[in-house]
């Protein structure tokens, strides 16, 4: 993995840590932020940045790829951001919508 490569995931790791630790705080803490900060974490894990264009998006979860650890985990994230929106969270640019488009595109992959 190249230098740069290895800054990009360090990024996301990073990202994600954060998006993790505001799904800690209180629920009334995060209402605004919840819905937010889970679907974040699903499209970090379902963004493949390549080596050679570290600042490229390539195309999440390509036709060939199989469920995965990483997969696996982006699923959770994609389920708990519908959860919380059914739960009351807010939800006002409409993610629980994308998350569903999201399972979709991980199930008809997986097929």
């Amino acid at each position: 993995m190249r230098a740069d490569a290895k800054a990009i995931a360090a990024d996301r790791a990073a990202a994600v840590a954060q998006w993790q630790a505001l799904l800690d705080l209180p629920p009334a803490e995060r209402h605004y932020r919840s819905v937010w900060a889970s679907y974040m974490i699903a499209r970090s894990l379902l963004t493949v940045r390549s080596a050679e264009e570290p600042t490229s998006q390539t195309a999440a979860v390509r036709a060939d790829e199989r469920p995965t650890a990483r997969t696996a985990a982006a699923r959770a994230a994609l389920d708990r951001t519908q959860s919380l929106a059914a739960e009351g969270y807010a939800d006002s640019l409409g993610l629980a919508v994308e998350a569903a488009g999201w399972l979709g595109r991980l199930a008809l992959n997986e097929n």
